[in-house]
């Protein structure tokens, strides 16, 4: 398996890995700097209606997961651990505070993985327009790094 990165090298632009098997791309890591002063609460912070910039901001001083799959043929079969670890590569050479991601509260299943490795939900914003074009509880997950 090889982990060829590209993408910008201007922290403000969002990269993008692969994880490769046999010439065949089988996971995907996307994700950018959050700019700003790592400022998170150690309490749980909860937004009852707010913009997704304001669960971001959050998010400030780490490395933002923004996308994140892997082939279900290669599902655990360590794909998303490598993934995870060039996102906390890309963190602890940045300097920065950890890696976050921000995900829907209705993907229980992926949040449980994400807190199995290491991430603590941090925030939550409900009424957030992201993405999609109904508002969304979203969940901001935080795993701090020692650099």
């Amino acid at each position: 398996m090889s982990m060829p990165g590209t993408g910008g090298g201007d922290r403000k632009v969002s990269t993008v890995s692969w994880a490769e098997a046999n010439l065949k791309k089988i996971g995907m890591l996307t994700g950018r700097v959050v700019e700003g002063e790592a400022s998170r609460p150690w309490a749980f912070v909860r937004i009852e209606h707010g913009l997704f910039a304001e669960i971001e901001a959050l998010a400030a001083g780490t490395w933002l997961i923004q996308g994140f799959g892997v082939d279900p043929d290669w599902l655990d079969r360590g794909v998303e651990r490598l993934l995870l670890n060039e996102a906390v590569r890309r963190a602890s050479s940045a300097g920065l505070s950890g890696v976050s991601t921000i995900v829907g509260r209705t993907a229980q299943d992926l949040i449980a993985w994400f807190k199995g490795e290491g991430f603590t939900a941090r925030a939550e914003c409900g009424g957030a327009y992201g993405a999609v074009a109904a508002p969304v509880t979203w969940v901001l997950l935080v795993r701090e790094t020692v650099h």
